[in-house]
């Protein structure tokens, strides 16, 4: 997951995964500085491995998240 941030400050942003019951699967909080682009592996998680999975991303201030497929 690519979260591009073009402002001037830096933004928290909480990205959560979930199953396709919505039950919870991981979530992590990442601070992404300002014009810079964060970045979210879904590897990084155990407990998404071999798994269908959602994401919601949140953040106090607008911001773009991509799914990027290589």
């Amino acid at each position: 997951l690519l979260l591009p941030k073009p402002g001037m400050t830096p933004l928290d942003v909480r990205v959560e995964f979930f199953d396709a019951a919505g039950r919870s699967l991981a979530t992590t909080t990442r601070t992404i500085p300002p014009q810079a682009r964060g970045q979210v592996w879904a590897g990084e998680f155990d407990a998404l491995r071999g798994q269908a999975f959602s994401t919601r991303v949140t953040a106090a201030q607008p911001l773009a998240a991509e799914r990027a497929v290589y």
